[in-house]
């Protein structure tokens, strides 16, 4: 008979802090060891314009459907109690979004002494109009504005700089914090195949997400996720209404946004929001590191909604015409 194998194993360990190199504004970065079966990931996470505590959250949220791939029992430091009891359910959930690429597996972690739930209110942003409809629905709620680097974008640096000058412009216009996560966390997740349907950078969506809020523990008590859809286009995406929420803790809540409101719904709500007019970014392609390619189905979608709620000619963002691009996408 041939000899049993041993299933792979899983950890994060070894989280430690170092000072960050950068201007006025940077923080210390945060490190922990994400082994995978037989690799070792050195996973680095930065935060500019918020303190950031080490805690292990933010690594396991990136370590689980990778765990989840390889059907890898994981390992971790002290977790937040309210996840740990909510990951049967997230697996579950996980698995069936993956088409049998992802399977539940075993957690083995301490719980960590409840923290108290800070009143900030994050919401992540983009400039897209996902988020700045969210920004919009709830200006007076929010405190925070969250802009994760290298989420659906490259990393030219031309490029990353127009990114972080428009977010600023929204958080000074609006009296918002803008703060930045950077790190290396793509290297890891693009490693496993996490779904048939999507990259695993879609797939893993939802956990870079709930990464992010939990680096800002002690800072926000909410995270506000913009929905991508309505409850009637719902697909297994990574961010989900049902996926989203499992992800908190006792000290972070996480809520999937604006399930039941329509995309066209969206853009009229912003049309008379002046941060938006330099700064609104729909594109889906981001062609040559444009900030809006003015051609893909969602910059004409945008141009389009504009234009009927007679707004289009506000908005200083597009590099085409409505005509251009709707010739583009037909």
């Amino acid at each position: 008979m041939p000899a049993e194998t041993s299933p792979p194993s899983a950890a994060v360990h070894s989280i430690r802090t170092r000072a960050a190199e950068g201007g006025a504004g940077a923080h210390d970065v945060i490190e922990a060891a994400v082994e995978l079966g037989d690799r070792r990931h050195d996973v680095w996470l930065r935060v500019t314009g918020a303190p950031a505590e080490p805690s292990f959250e933010p690594f396991f949220c990136l370590a689980l459907q990778p765990a989840m791939s390889l059907g890898a029992e994981l390992s971790c430091g002290a977790l937040s109690g309210r996840l740990l009891d909510a990951l049967p359910e997230l697996q579950a959930i996980l698995a069936l979004f993956s088409n049998g690429l992802q399977r539940p597996v075993p957690v083995h972690a301490e719980r960590a002494p409840v923290r108290d739930r800070p009143e900030g209110v994050g919401l992540c942003f983009s400039m897209g109009v996902d988020g700045m409809h969210s920004l919009v629905a709830h200006l007076d709620e929010v405190t925070h504005l969250v802009l994760l680097h290298d989420l659906d974008y490259a990393r030219d640096a031309v490029f990353r700089e127009q990114i972080v000058d428009a977010a600023r412009s929204v958080a000074e216009k609006t009296g918002k914090t803008l703060v930045e996560i950077d790190g290396n966390y793509h290297e890891l997740i693009r490693q496993y195949p996490l779904s048939t349907s999507y990259t695993p950078g879609q797939t893993a969506l939802g956990a870079m997400l709930a990464m992010a809020g939990h680096l800002l523990r002690g800072t926000i008590g909410t995270l506000l996720v913009p929905s991508s859809g309505t409850a009637a286009t719902l697909t297994p995406f990574g961010s989900h209404p049902l996926t989203d929420p499992l992800w908190s803790s006792e000290d972070l809540r996480i809520v999937h946004d604006a399930i039941a409101v329509q995309r066209i719904d969206k853009v009229a709500s912003f049309v008379d929001f002046e941060p938006a007019f330099t700064t609104l970014r729909p594109c889906g392609s981001n062609r040559n590191d444009q900030y809006n390619c003015g051609r893909c189905k969602k910059c004409a979608f945008t141009m389009f909604t504009l234009e009927a709620c007679n707004a289009l000619d506000r908005f200083d963002v597009f590099p085409t015409s409505l005509e251009e691009a709707m010739a583009s996408v037909v």
